[in-house]
């Protein structure tokens, strides 16, 4: 008896606490933007709202939250909310849902620019495909990022980082696209570009990068994939990377035809000798790490030989190659 005595006197202790704050609380206590991210827990709601001031007691907010039936109630987006407004106001304006539309975008690692341009619009259809491919066309665009300053980076091909991106109904396309550049160099801090096999710039590996990002299926080929590049560099062979003459044409194909080499064009690693003039693509970290370590191989083909594992032959051939494309 006794202990239901307490616990009954804990629950009204808390019902009061998260019934009755609001009522001294002033009206002209400041605002302040909360952001509750798609898929957040109820601990993690809590806390983001203790974090911003908006509530005391995180504990009090949970247990008032759940007695309130509301628990599952509770919506993403983006708040603007009164600090210490209290725990029964502060439920009831997220189970309403927020006034500004929050939108989310993943971007793939590999994805190219144009693909980017495509998921951005159709997630927030006043983007303007015309404006944003303007945007990410031009690297001087964004010149304040010291990644963009060398000479050839002319598109945001390749430094557009591949993550999960938030933003508000209010973020205009250039507060996006920066969101973007920001991770790129947050990833990215600390690396020594200049360490690598051939002493390559930041763009120049952003360009290797990108072409093992499309090649590579199986993440443990990076490396190896990787050597193939640089074995070749060195010994001042073509690439020929498939994954190059496909950035070229209109359409992406199941499967090159011998026209398709021939294209002209300063990507088509085919007919170029050298890297290609830019980012085919917009690579992960993996494979930037791969593009500055190569594996130590003499290879320089590889083939496709397991579509469903997604991993090749590698050979120091062409008479190798052949048989392994058999």
């Amino acid at each position: 008896m006794k202990k239901k005595f307490i616990a009954t006197i804990v629950i009204v202790v808390l019902l009061i606490a998260y019934f009755g704050l609001a009522i001294f609380k002033q009206s002209s206590n400041p605002k302040q933007e909360v952001i509750v991210p798609a898929g957040s827990s109820v601990s993690q709601i809590s806390n983001i709202l203790q974090d911003k001031g908006i509530i005391p007691n995180t504990f009090v907010f949970k247990v008032g939250l759940y007695l309130s039936g509301k628990a599952r109630n509770l919506k993403p987006g983006k708040y603007i909310l009164k600090k210490e407004m209290g725990y029964k106001e502060t439920v009831n304006a997220l189970a309403a849902g927020p006034k500004i539309s929050i939108f989310s975008i993943t971007i793939p690692e590999g994805y190219e620019n144009s693909k980017i341009v495509s998921l951005l619009c159709k997630e927030n259809p006043k983007f303007s495909s015309k404006k944003v491919t303007a945007l990410i066309s031009n690297s001087q665009n964004f010149n304040a990022f010291p990644f963009l300053s060398n000479k050839e980076t002319k598109s945001l091909e390749g430094f557009l980082f591949p993550d999960t991106y938030q933003f508000s109904e209010e973020n205009k396309i250039e507060d996006v696209i920066n969101l973007m550049l920001k991770q790129f160099s947050k990833k990215t801090a600390g690396i020594n570009w200049a360490n690598n096999p051939m002493k390559y710039n930041t763009a120049q590996i952003v360009i290797i990068a990108s072409m093992i990002e499309a090649e590579a299926r199986a993440p443990l080929e990076r490396p190896l994939i990787s050597s193939v590049i640089y074995n070749r560099l060195k010994k001042g062979m073509r690439l020929e990377v498939d994954a190059t003459v496909q950035y070229c044409l209109p359409k992406r194909k199941p499967k090159l035809f011998e026209s398709d080499l021939k294209v002209a064009s300063p990507y088509n690693t085919y007919q170029k000798k050298g890297l290609p003039a830019g980012p085919i693509g917009n690579p992960g970290l993996s494979s930037i790490k791969a593009a500055l370590k190569p594996a130590k191989t003499s290879y320089l083909y590889y083939v496709l030989t397991d579509s469903k594992k997604g991993t090749h032959t590698f050979t120091n051939t062409y008479e190798e190659f052949l048989k392994a494309r058999k």
